[in-house]
């Protein structure tokens, strides 16, 4: 049986989606990324930089340190620069 074969997002390259995180459905759109290294490059905004995230929540740019700062709702990525910001967010999703 095929998979989906797509173009990462972050590097390029051509891969085939075997997992859930190598796909994301954000602002509309599709990402595809070909590996974990890929993934947490877009959730830290690539190369270099800032590498700045924005918490859904409170809406304060953070550089996301702990993995408990990036969290799933619904199939979506969000960011909280705090556990009180992430209570919110789990707490909103219910």
């Amino acid at each position: 049986m095929g998979g989906i074969s797509e173009t990462c997002s972050v590097c390029g390259t051509g891969f085939e989606v075997q997992f859930r995180y190598q796909m994301e459905e954000k602002d509309g759109g599709f990402s595809f990324f070909c590996s974990q290294k890929c993934l947490e490059k877009s959730q830290l905004g690539g190369d270099g930089g800032a590498s700045l995230a924005t918490c859904d929540a409170c809406a304060k740019r953070f550089s996301p340190q702990l993995v408990s700062q990036v969290l799933y709702v619904a199939g979506r990525r969000n960011y909280a620069c705090s556990l009180e910001c992430r209570a919110q967010l789990v707490r909103e999703a219910k």
